[in-house]
């Protein structure tokens, strides 16, 4: 399959996903006011997704993937199992061990993460309940993005897109049915939400590991390559935990602004995941394997097609979505969250974090490419170092901002520093020759910032035409929202057209990858 293929398929399974993600939380926005209970939710919802994030979903396959790839060059099929097999296990191992103690210490992970909770009781004592009933999910969610990982190496990508539909189906599920029974506290439905969501993704990505025979059932503990990804993985996650430290950080801070602060920063966040999720998890799920497997047969030359091709789409379809986040903001908002008790105020607050990661959304992406283009070359140290940096530097423009911009403040900072990240990690690699350029930037670039001030001012035009965004029900301001989208997109890639951009061969990047 053609990379283009692959990655416009991901992108509209994402796309699917993102929505079922969006229904599930215009339901928690209706369903429960922001405020102390909402914030207590998210904070302990927070702590297991960062876990699994250092030791799953980032580090491990990072690590996991490129290794998994240069060791099916040279066994066979019963040895591969094997090693899957104890690599299997130890995961397993590790995260119980992990679960145990992150059920125990509880109150003191709740003190570290948000101290801003200790001064109301309640909400103190509701985030460590939650958290108590959440961390085993980091053994569901972890097991079954091992099996991602693996099917990663299959090419075969979409298993770990679908997945989170399943928890949001079971988040929807409990919200709809269950939550409505319970008179106190029946926020702890989305709780056990998450756990049954958990095991539909596990059962779900193991059904399809069965299918490509792939087994897990070997019971040998000790192998050569275990050793190779333990000393891989941890520079790997360090590196992870720094990003991960900066959003407990400022998940801290948050813990101290008003109440409802990490409820906005959510919500607002959900918005900018959903361009994140379609185009930029959609071309980081396909680079890793491929340019691990260029650097594996030392096709040094097409690992430089491929990353200019990460690099050409990210600049292509994300830099115009972020103006489509910033210039819609606050019609986003009140479409998709504005219902029963969601106030102006919400939409106020939540708008002005929206625009703050809009504003880096296109960085964000280029960070996350420009590290997998190290973790291919099992080079770890040089994100490594750039990120503890990054993590310094955002800190001090925190002190400045939060002081301004309250809660915005933490955003903004995050967007500007992903610019200065990016940059850094793009000089390097040309420093190191790990990218070659190709003729055609300084055309593309520009024909892309001015297609995308001609979609602005449409945008502007069509939005100035509603005088009330709250006007009709759910499906009738999706609708409206969905029009503008869908004409200003249009425009901008018109625009491109007439400026002799060809676009599907950007896309399929002269047909690199052939298989």
């Amino acid at each position: 399959m053609r990379i283009n293929r692959v990655f416009l398929l991901s992108s509209f399974i994402t796309f699917l996903s993102r929505i079922s993600g969006f229904i599930r939380d215009i339901l928690i926005a209706s369903v429960f006011t922001p405020g102390l209970h909402t914030d207590a939710f998210f904070v302990s919802f927070k702590i297991p997704n960062l876990l699994r994030k250092i030791f799953a979903e980032g580090a491990f396959s990072q690590v996991f993937i490129p290794i998994l790839i240069e060791y099916k060059k040279n066994h066979n099929d019963m040895e591969i199992n094997i090693f899957i097999s104890c690599v299997f296990r130890w995961l397993v191992l590790f995260l119980i061990l992990i679960t145990i103690i992150g059920i125990l210490i509880a109150p003191i992970l709740v003190f570290l993460i948000s101290p801003g909770f200790i001064k109301n009781f309640e909400q103190f004592q509701l985030t460590v309940s939650l958290i108590r009933i959440l961390f085993p999910y980091i053994i569901l969610i972890s097991i079954a993005s091992l099996f991602s990982s693996i099917l990663h190496s299959l090419n075969q990508f979409f298993i770990s897109l679908i997945s989170p539909i399943l928890l949001n189906i079971s988040m929807i599920f409990f919200i709809l049915f269950i939550t409505p029974k319970l008179t106190e506290n029946n926020i702890i439905s989305l709780a056990w939400s998450v756990l049954i969501g958990g095991l539909m993704q596990l059962y779900f990505s193991f059904i399809f590991l069965k299918r490509n025979d792939i087994s897990i059932n070997y019971f040998q503990i000790k192998h050569p390559e275990i050793f190779k990804i333990l000393f891989l993985i941890g520079p790997a996650i360090f590196g992870i935990s720094i990003n991960q430290i900066l959003t407990m950080l400022n998940t801290a801070i948050s813990s101290f602004l008003s109440p409802g602060s990490i409820s906005w920063m959510y919500y607002a966040d959900r918005i900018v995941e959903l361009p994140m999720g379609i185009l930029g998890v959609s071309i980081i799920n396909i680079l890793l394997p491929y340019l691990s497997k260029s650097i594996s047969f030392n096709k040094i030359k097409e690992y430089s097609d491929i990353l200019c091709w990460g690099l050409q789409v990210c600049f292509l379809l994300v830099l115009p979505s972020s103006i489509i986040l910033i210039t819609l903001s606050r019609p986003l908002i009140i479409t998709l969250f504005q219902y029963q008790n969601f106030s102006d105020f919400d939409v106020i607050m939540t708008q002005k974090s929206l625009i703050g990661y809009a504003i880096g959304l296109t960085g964000f992406i280029l960070v996350k490419i420009l590290t997998l283009a190290f973790y291919s070359y099992k080079n770890f140290r040089t994100p490594i170092y750039y990120a503890a940096i990054m993590l310094l530097i955002t800190q001090c423009m925190n002190i400045l901002f939060v002081t301004f911009f309250q809660h915005a403040g933490l955003s903004l900072s995050i967007s500007i520093t992903a610019y200065i990240h990016a940059g850094l990690l793009y000089w390097k690699l040309y420093k190191k020759k790990y990218l070659i350029h190709f003729s055609g930037w300084s055309r593309l670039f520009l024909s892309i910032l001015f297609s995308s001030f001609i979609m602005f001012i449409i945008i502007l035009f069509l939005s100035s035409l509603v005088s009330n965004w709250m006007h009709g029900g759910i499906f009738y301001r999706l609708i409206r929202m969905s029009g503008i989208i869908l004409i200003s997109i249009i425009v901008y890639f018109s625009a491109l057209f007439l400026l002799g951009i060809k676009i599907n061969h950007i896309l399929s990047f002269r047909s690199i990858i052939n298989n």
